[in-house]
């Protein structure tokens, strides 16, 4: 992915059942273009426990800048289970 923006931002909501749980929203910062590739990790986040935090999960991810202008923007699931046979 490329990204020519000042100071981009990640966001990202979770919803469960159909009703907003959690929104992450992080600084990535500005950086200016280079040849080598640069790369963005999130801090770690605990995965909710418990039967009833059990499901799948719908986020949506967005890259924008500070003029709110979006530059990416995807969906994606995420599945919490007690056992992966």
């Amino acid at each position: 992915m490329l990204l020519n923006t000042n100071h981009p931002v990640l966001c990202a909501t979770a919803l469960y059942l159909f009703v907003s749980v959690d929104k992450s929203t992080f600084m990535v910062g500005s950086y200016g273009p280079k040849s080598e590739l640069q790369s963005f990790t999130t801090p770690r986040e605990e995965a909710p426990s418990g039967m009833i935090s059990r499901g799948t999960y719908a986020i949506k991810s967005l890259f924008t800048d500070d003029d709110k202008v979006e530059h990416l923007k995807w969906e994606w699931n995420l599945e919490i289970k007690k056992d992966w046979d």
